[in-house]
């Protein structure tokens, strides 16, 4: 059975320099509500802008964050090897990040087209509640409940965000017993996000890739 980490970005300053590296940019295309965050994203878009902070070092990743946790801004160097590592389907769009008068063009906009919150969460075992949205002090839980399946949470969680609620867990148990995958993809859950296995966490760590840390998910 594999183990994962979540691939979170580094705030160590010898990495990035400053974190985040980038606080603004031109967004251009990428809030457009057409964008699939589950599958192939069909049709072009403008591409957004990097605007690096001047402190800023050029990390393998940059941490932008006002890019959605839909993609991951990389440089060349690691999408090639991503690319040689996963199996998955993924699209990459090469973008231009700006730093003090220079002009970086070996930076792309990247992601993974599929997602696996359905494997990698164990909805009967996990605990999740709603809170209203605008519950900024996090005072009360609105209802509490558990699942059999990824389906019944989609459901509730549709029905939740009708009523301007938001779904967050109490208790998250995760189910890596057929996950075979080196890299994946969560959306939809909380906790989600880009996730590496061990095997690939140990080969980006030997081959020096900066600007990202890994936290251990716990089954």
């Amino acid at each position: 059975m594999k183990a994962y980490y979540k691939l979170r970005h580094s705030a160590e300053r010898k990495q990035v320099g400053c974190f985040p590296q980038s606080q603004t940019g031109s967004l251009g295309g990428i809030q457009d509500g057409r964008i699939n965050w589950r599958g192939k994203i069909e049709f072009n878009f403008e591409l957004p802008e990097i605007y690096l902070e001047k402190p800023a070092k050029y990390s393998s990743i940059l941490s932008c964050p006002y890019i959605p946790p839909l993609f991951i801004v990389v440089n060349d160097e690691f999408v090639n090897f991503l690319i040689n590592e996963i199996e998955g389907p993924y699209q990459s769009w090469s973008v231009i990040a700006h730093h003090k008068k220079k002009i970086l063009s070996n930076y792309n906009l990247f992601v993974l087209n599929e997602t696996k919150e359905e494997q990698f969460v164990d909805f009967s075992k996990s605990i999740f509640y709603s809170r209203k949205l605008d519950d900024w002090g996090a005072t009360g839980i609105v209802e509490e409940f558990t699942f059999n399946n990824y389906a019944e949470y989609s459901e509730k969680q549709e029905s939740c965000r009708n009523n301007k609620q938001m779904i967050l867990a109490k208790k998250m148990v995760h189910n890596f017993t057929n996950m075979n995958e080196e890299f994946i993809r969560v959306v939809g859950v909380p906790n989600g996000g880009y996730f590496v296995s061990e095997e690939l966490k140990h080969k980006i760590e030997q081959r020096h890739f900066t600007g990202m840390s890994f936290e251990h998910v716990k089954q």
